[in-house]
């Protein structure tokens, strides 16, 4: 397997396991709860961290879901509406700054992905 490299780290033969501890939308709606994971992950030995950005607005359909009048299997016992519940989950686009800004003073590697195509523009 030939090597690459993510910021100053070298994958493939012969290189320590590339460690990313994914955080996905686990901060709860918290900027604070965001870092405190970061550095969980950092003790933890994680080389990286990786967010999800979205915002609920943009890939839930409210309308739609209480169309369903409960009818939703699992969702149904959720105290919050399934849009209420991705919206907790978001990740406003201003945060995207400061947390790769407080990966890199943390000495983490920072990855995000977007559940829609201009999300990485907006980031």
């Amino acid at each position: 397997m030939n090597k690459m490299h993510i910021a100053d780290r070298s994958i493939g033969d012969g290189e320590p396991t590339y460690f990313i501890a994914d955080i996905a939308a686990n901060h709860d709606g918290s900027l604070d709860r965001a870092k405190k994971l970061i550095c969980l992950a950092k003790e933890a030995g994680a080389d990286a961290v990786k967010f999800q950005n979205f915002e609920a607005r943009k890939i839930v359909s409210k309308q739609g879901f209480e169309s369903l009048g409960g009818q939703a299997s699992h969702q149904t016992k959720w105290k919050k509406s399934v849009f209420e519940v991705y919206e907790d989950a978001s990740i406003p686009s201003s945060w995207t700054v400061k947390l790769c800004e407080f990966c890199k003073d943390t000495g983490i590697h920072y990855f995000s992905i977007f559940k829609y195509p201009r999300g990485a523009k907006e980031g």
